[in-house]
């Protein structure tokens, strides 16, 4: 599988390099929502500029949070992945989710994220920790709240049983979820 596609510079209109440069993700399509956000933002990078389709979410994720882009998808699995959330606390990916999306156009989800961009550029300046996934609402609302957070404390590489355990501890910690793990029992590896 081809991790990363051999172009010479992404689409973008004139570049300002102050400014944090927004991953507008394949689920989002290649041309009408990145062109509308090159019309208000000067620095908007498309999936398909780097990556070739079949790249794996953690591949992307990961040169997300290394090259410190701020990630707009609607793929609103991406919280719920355990491969994808290692990715994003690991490397400190920044991810804001369109949600809910049933119904809307591309050009109706473009408007919503210019209309978030102002508060996303904000939270992002402000954010003291990287490695989020918040949720953006239809209205173009960011909503802060801890369940939008993805937080696993990592102290190794990639301690599979260790990871399991503390991703286990995290997804139990959210009110109402109830895994059925009894104290003792083996953990499934990630």
């Amino acid at each position: 599988m081809t991790k990363r596609k051999r172009r010479s510079e992404p689409k973008r209109s004139s570049s300002n390099p102050s400014l944090p440069e927004l991953f507008v993700d394949r689920s989002l399509g290649r041309r009408k929502i990145p062109d509308r956000l090159r019309e208000v933002h000067p620095n908007v990078i498309a999936h398909d500029d780097l990556f070739s389709q079949d790249t794996d979410d953690e591949v992307w994720l990961e040169e997300a949070g290394r090259q410190g882009w701020i990630v707009l998808t609607k793929d609103e699995r991406i919280r719920r992945k355990p491969g994808e959330q290692v990715a994003i606390v690991q490397f400190g990916a920044r991810c804001f989710v369109l949600h809910p999306t049933k119904g809307m156009t591309a050009e109706e989800m473009a408007e919503v994220f210019v209309r978030a961009l102002p508060r996303i550029l904000a939270i992002t300046r402000e954010e003291k920790r990287s490695g989020f996934v918040k949720v953006v609402n239809g209205q173009g609302r960011v909503r802060v709240t801890s369940r939008q957070v993805v937080e696993i404390a990592l102290r190794h590489p990639r301690p599979s049983r260790d990871l399991s355990e503390q991703l286990l501890r995290v997804l139990t910690s959210f009110n109402g979820v109830h895994l059925g793990h009894r104290a003792g029992a083996e953990v499934a590896a990630v």
